[in-house]
């Protein structure tokens, strides 16, 4: 019966070692996997709908890979696709939401210059893309001239009339977003060319954001534009005195919309994206349910635990295990530590066998499988453990379920 038992259990440690090379297999596969996902193959047909002129295709997997995740390169993305299907409003919302994020890059600069360019807004494009710092990324590279020249339009976005207008661009200004109200300001320049203020909003627009000779410039038009009647609009000559500050001030701007200063354009700074290893063990509670092999015995396990830092969690395991027609009450206090996918940590054991207490502690290494977007996994775990009033050592070996929340 003994030597049986022992078969046993030798047969359950080459299971165990058969189960970990799977399961170490199915992770650098899944990891594999995980860059050409199912989410990422979507953005590639997004991106060939782009390439072949499917923008209304393209839109919706861009909207539903928002939907999951809001990427900073797929609002980006989505906000061009946006533009070459005319719905202007739509991209320069989208691009604004970036920048809001404070997560635009060099890659936010160029689809903004494009989509400004789409617009026929070529010198406020300047602004945006530097080509001797900012190139197109590949897989629209060979596309984006001919688009530009094929798709570009003239479009509108302001349906009110110009005071409702330039209250409306003074409240974008106000929450920094700055792409809706450049857009309206040059909208409005284009479409009441004898007002005034709008050349004079654009140009405290440039101002705060650091180009100088742009201030200059849409000042200088404000005031051109009062002609005659200049005394009456710029009284005390406000405007003109400010004009000539603005040109005494040797001191350039800071200008918002270059590569190195474009996160300060953020309402809010985001923390840095963690990896997805990092996820994997982010702080939260599980429950772990198990079924283990413990010294030529039948365990059956329920663990609960949270994770006190993003690699180190602590649990409470209680088990029943039946050993013959004994039934032996088990308790075990583990903190363990994460690195990768493996689990290694120390345990507290406690068990009760009738009326006989006993006391011990032991090791753990343990390796997790995650699922379902790290919402569970599926953990193997072999334990070593001694026994201090029994002095003797145990082993187990147990593979459980983990449910994250």
């Amino acid at each position: 019966m003994i030597k049986s038992l022992h078969n046993m259990y030798y047969r359950l440690k080459k299971l165990a070692l058969a189960i970990f090379v799977l399961f170490v297999c199915s992770t650098v596969f899944s990891q594999n996997y995980y860059k050409d996902s199912a989410m990422n193959k979507k953005h590639k047909l997004a991106r060939n709908n782009v390439l072949d002129e499917g923008f209304e295709y393209a839109i919706d997997k861009y909207a539903m890979l928002l939907s999951t995740e809001d990427n900073t390169i797929v609002r980006a993305e989505y906000a061009y696709t946006l533009a070459l299907a005319k719905c202007y409003d739509g991209a320069i919302i989208n691009l604004d939401k970036v920048f809001v994020s404070g997560k635009a890059d060099n890659t936010t600069l160029f689809y903004t210059a494009q989509v400004l360019k789409l617009m026929e807004y070529d010198k406020i494009a300047d602004v945006f893309w530097d080509t001797s710092v900012i190139v197109p990324p590949d897989w629209i590279r060979d596309k984006y001239q001919s688009f530009v020249n094929k798709y570009k339009y003239p479009g509108t976005i302001n349906t009110d009339n110009i005071g409702a207008a330039l209250q409306h661009a003074n409240n974008l200004v106000a929450q920094k977003l700055y792409i809706q109200s450049i857009v309206l300001y040059q909208e409005l320049i284009e479409t009441y060319p004898d007002e005034y203020l709008p050349y004079i909003g654009f140009s405290a627009l440039w101002e705060s954001l650091g180009y100088k000779e742009l201030a200059i410039e849409y000042m200088q038009n404000g005031i051109n534009v009062m002609g005659d009647n200049k005394s009456q609009y710029d009284v005390d000559d406000v405007y003109e005195n400010h004009l000539n500050t603005l040109k005494n001030n040797q001191t350039q701007g800071d200008k918002m919309f270059q590569p190195n200063n474009i996160k300060k354009l953020g309402v809010e700074q985001q923390p840095p994206q963690k990896s997805d290893q990092e996820i994997l063990f982010k702080k939260r509670r599980f429950e772990t349910f198990s079924l283990s092999y413990v010294n030529n015995s039948l365990s059956f396990n329920a663990k609960y635990g949270v994770y006190w830092k993003d690699n180190s969690s602590f649990s409470l395991n209680l088990g029943w295990i039946s050993s013959g027609n004994t039934s032996i009450y088990t308790a075990s206090m583990y903190a363990c530590a994460t690195s990768g996918i493996i689990s290694f940590g120390v345990s507290l054991n406690g068990q009760l066998m009738g009326t006989e207490f006993d006391g011990g502690g032991g090791l753990i290494v343990g390796l997790s499988l995650h699922l379902f977007g790290n919402k569970a996994s599926i953990d193997l775990a072999d334990g070593l453990y001694y026994m201090i009033k029994a002095k003797d050592f145990g082993g187990s070996l147990s593979i459980g379920y983990t449910i994250y929340f």
